[in-house]
């Protein structure tokens, strides 16, 4: 989590150091962009403004500290990453609380009694993205050629959004995120899984030089932890459908796209050829019945169905049959199974549904902006509307 600087800190004025140990932090639009993460985060339970107290840090991030706010909530920052999951509900990550305990038994005694309530362990993307092997790829889809889909997706050119905030609503790997904060705007990374704490300490990979203009945050789309307006667009691939309630997880994100602003989304569609519903069916069929046993028999489902599928495209490309599939390592096509046979939800909707959320919800000039490309229209839609 990006800080502020050591001698701001240590000549801090009694207007923003108190009594407490806590840093009242604000941030101008002047300053260095990677400090600005403080500024734009807010209580996900009362939308209000955060307070630090820093356990670890280097001259450039906060490793580990404590964000509270005036509601009593308090939320960890762990692996340089913002933690705003409420506790209550979901509990606190079981390596934060191992890390700080010295300090949590006078800042936040309350947490230690959440040691075996942390949630998001057995969350199937947590797992996914824990398998995931860092490389240029994701679903099949090199990170070069998934940068220009996000802008033919919001029908803007690259460069149109240097000065821009940008939201990646489920960000999954990270790895795009980071790879549009090196095309230009500033990007907050936002998912529920642990994949997060990875993405951070990978995000030099794709960031390159732009790595204090990629902010990753855990939290729940349902409860962002953002103010109303805050970002020029929204862009959330292949995510919503994956929440228990897609629609309610679109009206949690839209208050937050400024006017003038836009917002992307990409659905599984509900109007299905008879070839893909069939498919889809099979597909949930063998989803149901790995929801029943353990994570890691499920993960070795994946990799055995990746083998013979991986086997089976090299004996036919060998006879000469020609195939869009590529051979990808089994790691890569294991994890992007896991996408397929182990998530909890997956929801399914029609264009014209999702048009009528965008337009009661203020969005105006809303068009569907489906790709084909990469067999990315086979089972769903993307979906773009501009707010008034």
């Amino acid at each position: 989590m990006p800080k502020r600087s050591s001698r701001r800190q240590e000549t801090a004025s009694p207007k923003n150091a108190r009594s407490d140990g806590f840093l009242e932090v604000t941030y101008t639009r002047g300053e260095e962009m990677h400090k600005r993460l403080l500024e734009i985060l807010k209580c996900p339970a009362c939308q209000g403004k955060l307070n630090l107290k820093i356990y670890a840090e280097t001259p450039e991030d906060v490793l580990g500290g404590l964000l509270a706010c005036g509601c009593g909530e308090k939320f960890p920052v762990y692996e340089g990453v913002p933690r705003m999951l409420l506790p209550a509900r979901h509990g606190v990550i079981p390596g934060f609380l191992q890390e700080f305990k010295k300090y949590l038994q006078a800042d936040a005694p309350e947490f230690l009694s959440m040691a075996n309530r942390w949630s998001t362990d057995d969350f199937s993307f947590s797992a996914q993205w824990e398998n995931y092997e860092y490389s240029d790829q994701t679903w099949e889809i090199k990170v070069a050629d998934r940068v220009p889909l996000f802008y033919r997706y919001l029908k803007m050119q690259p460069g149109s959004l240097n000065h821009a905030l940008v939201l990646d609503a489920g960000c999954g790997n990270g790895t795009l995120s980071a790879a549009l904060a090196a095309s230009g705007p500033e990007i907050v990374a936002m998912d529920f899984s642990n994949s997060v704490g990875r993405a951070h300490k990978n995000r030099a990979v794709f960031a390159n030089d732009r790595i204090n203009r990629v902010h990753y945050v855990q939290a729940d789309i349902q409860q962002p932890p953002f103010g109303r307006e805050t970002f020029d667009a929204i862009y959330s691939d292949g995510v919503l459908h994956h929440t228990p309630d897609t629609q309610k997880s679109f009206n949690a994100l839209a208050p937050l796209v400024k006017g003038g602003g836009r917002f992307f989304v990409w659905l599984y569609r509900k109007d299905l050829s008879l070839y893909f519903r069939l498919k889809a069916s099979i597909i949930l069929v063998i989803r149901t019945v790995l929801r029943r046993f353990p994570r890691s028999m499920r993960l070795a489902f994946c990799y055995v169905v990746a083998a013979v599928m991986l086997t089976t495209l090299q004996l036919l490309l060998l006879f000469g049959y020609k195939s869009q599939r590529k051979i990808i390592p089994l790691s890569l096509k294991a994890t992007n199974l896991m996408d397929t046979f182990t998530p909890q939800f997956k929801h399914e909707h029609t264009p014209d549904e999702v048009k009528a959320w965008f337009a009661a919800q203020g969005f105006t000039e809303i068009e569907e902006t489906t790709i084909h490309e990469f067999r990315l229209g086979d089972f769903g839609f993307g979906m773009l509307g501009n707010k008034k």
